[in-house]
């Protein structure tokens, strides 16, 4: 027969193995949903810089912004404002930050966002592309190659940066993580 103090004692045990159960459960759960995060944050990077990269080829403007809005110039030529617009606009709602570009066209880190690239043909008939920062991208010919080059911050959603956002502390409480996108395509406008 089991005594009463037995059976105490054993509800006491559930209790502690069913809190550190949960505390194990809840943080596999907040870490996938954190990486879950990262990786939409990645996505949106890349898919930002693939649309500028598209737009800046073909060399004009379209009606829309990424988020609905009228561009300046529908059809108009496309310049380093226009992009980073496009870009600010592309990843507004997303995780990221340091996503607003200076009206010059540079990362936070002063790196260009938009470069010519120099081709090399071998012997071969094979083409090496290598960045040139010193070339400017809207210099480019048809057919010639040019960077679209975005550096951003995810900012991690159980970090307390978000959540402290809205009473105006503007210090981060844990660092970012830097994400990168390198786009290389080739210009389809006649300049």
């Amino acid at each position: 027969m089991i005594s009463r103090a037995d059976s105490r004692r054993r509800r006491g045990l559930s209790m502690v193995e069913s809190s550190v159960g949960l505390v194990l459960l809840l943080l596999v759960t907040f870490g996938i949903m954190e990486f879950a995060q990262l990786i939409m944050a990645r996505q949106l990077l890349n898919n930002a810089a693939w649309s500028a990269s598209i737009w800046a080829s073909k060399g004009y403007q379209p009606s829309t912004y990424p988020d609905g809005t009228a561009t300046p110039s529908p059809g108009g030529i496309v310049d380093t404002p226009f992009l980073d617009t496009w870009i600010t606009k592309a990843l507004a709602a997303s995780p990221l930050s340091g996503v607003n570009p200076s009206s010059t066209g540079f990362n936070s880190d002063g790196s260009s966002r938009y470069y010519g690239a120099n081709s090399v043909t071998d012997s071969n008939g094979n083409v090496t592309t290598t960045p040139n920062t010193a070339l400017a991208w809207n210099a480019t010919k048809f057919g010639d190659a040019f960077y679209v080059d975005l550096k951003v911050t995810y900012v991690p959603l159980f970090s307390g940066n978000r959540l402290f956002a809205s009473s105006g502390n503007t210090g981060p409480m844990v660092g970012g993580i830097g994400l990168r996108s390198i786009k290389l395509v080739r210009s389809q406008a006649n300049n």
